[in-house]
């Protein structure tokens, strides 16, 4: 049975990180260094974590140093799911309640995401009907190649 679980990017568990993606393979910087303006989907089958999704809202560059951050109406969003899940849509349910919760929290909100250049093609136009299905603004923001 899969379950998901919502979460602050601070409770994003350390196993997520053998998930993620990116030119090191990982992407632990991006999740060490945003944590504290991320918000995540958690994908669990048998209390195992198979996948998650996050979403990092931006921040003006004004009073960012000296002051309270101010956030931007943009987030970016990447989605990990395990090798031995994919290809079974468990991605695209993950990726439908984030822009979910992303409506409910702005539905103004723009949606920032790019997969790596190998999947850019089939990843990328997923991500953009997704979010626009949920009446988000798509933009992609990485590897713009098709």
């Amino acid at each position: 049975m899969i379950k998901f679980r919502t979460v602050r990017g601070i409770d994003v568990p350390e196993e997520a990180k053998k998930l993620t993606r990116g030119w090191d393979g990982t992407l632990l910087g991006w999740l060490h260094n945003k944590r504290d303006h991320m918000v995540a989907i958690l994908m669990y089958r048998d209390d195992t974590l198979i996948g998650w999704c996050a979403a990092v809202r931006s921040r003006t560059k004004e009073h960012w140093f000296w002051g309270p951050s101010n956030y931007t109406n943009k987030v970016q969003i990447g989605t990990f799911v395990a090798d031995k899940y994919r290809g079974k849509g468990l991605g695209k349910r993950m990726l439908r309640k984030m822009m979910w919760v992303l409506h409910i929290s702005d539905p103004k909100t723009i949606v920032q995401y790019g997969a790596p250049e190998d999947d850019a093609g089939f990843f990328n136009k997923t991500y953009e009907k997704i979010i626009a299905d949920q009446g988000l603004t798509p933009d992609r923001y990485f590897c713009v190649n098709d």
